[in-house]
């Protein structure tokens, strides 16, 4: 057995494999009339995060919710509802949502050697993401694998509730007790979060098996201090035989 546990990271997906650009919608808003050029940024993510106890993340009814006054008023049913339709383009495109790429290759990386490994040497990976339909949609332009055999995910929009509440943490929990019933042995366990109100949340919820913790930020070399992380935890799952084993596999 080259593992003695079996590795499974789980990655956040907004400003971690993919970079997300609040500052963009609210240039969006104020450049379509949406505001008088004071944008009030807090009452925007206030709505947002309401919206996502719902599982909706979506930045139209965070729209509505603030300006849905100005429909038919200041601004023209019509002109407003275009205006919306403008604004999802910038909500679902490069202007908002890029790849973090150094780390998606690493991913890319891993995941096509397990892909060519024994069962035993497999390295598992979920998303575990506050997530709205659209955004899922468009991500999936950089080919995260979100149906691959060896990649899970819990996605806000799809379970209705979002980190760090408790009952998106019992999903992905099941979701990994069902991948510790099937590999029939220990898990081991990183988990890569931007919040750390998320990663304090996974740590009290997801407490059966050895987890590890890392906080993403947005500093310059966020993504190579990434890449190390996961690197140094996969060392950390071989067991004492694994240089040694002789086997016609290749070794992940």
């Amino acid at each position: 057995m080259y593992y003695k546990e079996t590795p499974i990271i789980i990655f956040d997906l907004g400003n971690v494999l993919v970079d997300v650009n609040i500052s963009n919608i609210h240039k969006a808003c104020e450049d379509l009339g949406f505001t008088d050029g004071t944008f009030d940024m807090l009452n925007f993510n206030h709505c947002i995060d309401g919206l996502c106890n719902f599982g909706i993340m979506d930045v139209l009814p965070a729209i509505d919710m603030i300006y849905g006054h100005k429909r038919g008023t200041t601004i023209s049913a019509e002109e407003y509802d275009a205006k919306k339709i403008e604004l999802r383009k910038v909500w679902c495109s490069e202007e908002c949502v890029t790849p973090n790429k150094e780390i998606i290759d690493y991913f890319w990386s891993l995941l096509y050697k397990s892909t060519k490994c024994n069962f035993e040497d497999k390295i598992f990976f979920m998303f575990a993401s506050n997530l709205g339909k659209d955004h899922h949609n468009y991500i999936k332009k950089f080919h995260l694998c979100f149906r691959h055999k060896h990649v899970s995910k819990v996605l806000s929009y799809e379970v209705g509730s979002v980190k760090p509440q408790a009952l998106f943490f019992k999903v992905l929990k099941d979701e990994i007790l069902s991948l510790k019933t099937l590999e029939g042995r220990d898990l081991s366990i990183l988990y890569i979060d931007d919040r750390p109100e998320n990663l304090s949340a996974f740590e009290k919820h997801i407490n059966f098996c050895n987890v590890e913790c890392f906080n993403y930020n947005s500093n310059w070399d966020a993504q190579s201090k990434a890449v190390e992380k996961i690197h140094s935890f996969i060392e950390s799952c071989k067991g004492p035989s694994y240089d040694t084993k002789k086997s016609n596999a290749e070794i992940c």
